[in-house]
């Protein structure tokens, strides 16, 4: 009978061991509001340095310590354990790649011109190549195309040349285009290809009084050069332009930057094709680096600090969210740290994942994980829809 005994009770001992480990288990996974296939995985002392690139749910992106004359190239799996990590001189990994039928090409471009670059899906170093001897473009990825787009003055040196070099994603040259524009060298801002047509923004009448511009612009071209759109929008009054958007649809996102607000105000205006607004929607964060990215189906991605103090009501201080293309609101989610909050480079999606790359200084919320220095780390977000 007392062996009988001793084993009911080991078996209650089982039962109530497993049900403190399945308990904590559970708390550590809602204290970061994590799903089962989420994760956040952070790089210490490393800033990203290149796009996401996404393939059967493994991401490939390049990243370098802060200083270094070397980046590395990583591939993490869909739970985001580090399936390789190759380095490589900087000169040999650009701000851009693409992944295409297991090779992963990267662009880069000096004074000698611009260079693909060519490695194995193992992140093996296989070949360069120069792809066209125009030296001193950026490098710019517009859906499966590669854009190098130089500015350069002409004229009395005030005036605006812009040259644009269309590849495909495997470098092949599709076409060369040549612009120039009535506007200041000094004007512009950002220039998006998108459907045959090129959009430059930018920002003209300086107000000396106040230091800023009191117009922020978006001229619309065709592959000719001929201007078929001016969009003008007013800045005036301690505003700036900021990030830019073109959906597919035609459609354009111009946004505005206000100084005046505490919280600061991010004004979004939308526009059509023509050139009318047709809605706007004010956005309040008290920090200056909002990130946007286009989604599938013309959705806004947005990623930036939060309106609130979060050191008050012990809330995260950044925030993700999902506008559609309308500007109405479709998703909300707090994330990040609660005292520190952090700076977006990327955002992006690949089926039912977001997946969000940037630097924190934070060391609690998401990022309360063994591996962070306390200082400024590099973190990866990989969230479900």
């Amino acid at each position: 009978m007392a062996i009988i005994k001793l084993k009911v009770n080991m078996k209650k001992i089982i039962l109530i061991i497993l049900i403190i480990l399945v308990s904590c288990e559970k708390e550590n996974s809602e204290s970061n509001n994590f799903s089962t296939y989420e994760f956040v995985k952070l790089f210490p002392t490393y800033s990203v340095i290149s796009n996401l690139e996404l393939e059967n749910n493994e991401s490939i992106f390049i990243y370098s310590e802060w200083n270094s004359n070397e980046f590395k190239m990583s591939l993490l799996n869909q739970n985001g354990e580090i399936t390789w990590t190759k380095s490589h001189e900087n000169s040999l990994l650009g701000h851009i790649f693409f992944i295409n039928e297991k090779l992963i090409y990267s662009y880069t471009s000096n004074s000698k011109g611009i260079f693909e670059n060519t490695f194995s899906f193992t992140g093996n170093f296989l070949s360069s190549k120069i792809i066209s001897n125009e030296p001193w473009y950026s490098i710019k990825k517009q859906n499966n195309d590669l854009y190098a787009i130089r500015q350069s003055r002409f004229g009395n040196a005030s005036k605006l040349k812009i040259d644009i070099i269309q590849f495909s994603k495997n470098g092949v040259l599709e076409k060369k285009i040549s612009l120039e524009t009535s506007r200041n060298y000094s004007d512009l801002i950002e220039v998006i290809v998108q459907k045959n047509r090129i959009y430059f923004f930018g920002e003209n009448n300086f107000e000396s009084s106040i230091g800023s511009y009191s117009n922020h612009f978006c001229e619309i071209y065709d592959f000719s050069g001929n201007l078929i759109k001016l969009i003008n929008t007013e800045t005036s009054g301690r505003k700036s332009a900021y990030q830019s958007l073109v959906f597919e649809n035609g459609n354009i996102l111009m946004t505005v930057i206000n100084f005046n607000k505490r919280p600061i105000d991010y004004d979004f205006r939308l526009f059509n094709s023509e050139g009318k607004l047709i809605n706007s929607q004010i956005f309040n964060s008290p920090g200056n680096s909002l990130k946007l990215s286009l989604f599938e189906n013309d959705r806004i991605g947005i990623a930036g600090s939060n309106s609130y103090s979060s050191s008050v009501n012990n809330r995260k201080k950044s925030q993700f969210v999902i506008l559609d293309e309308n500007l109405d609101e479709l998703f909300e989610r707090e994330i990040g740290s609660i005292d520190d909050g952090e700076v977006f480079f990327f955002l992006q999606e690949f089926n039912n994942y977001y997946y969000l790359i940037g630097n924190t200084n934070g060391t609690d919320g998401d990022f309360n994980i063994p591996n962070n220095t306390g200082g400024t780390d590099l973190f990866y977000m990989k969230l479900e829809k």
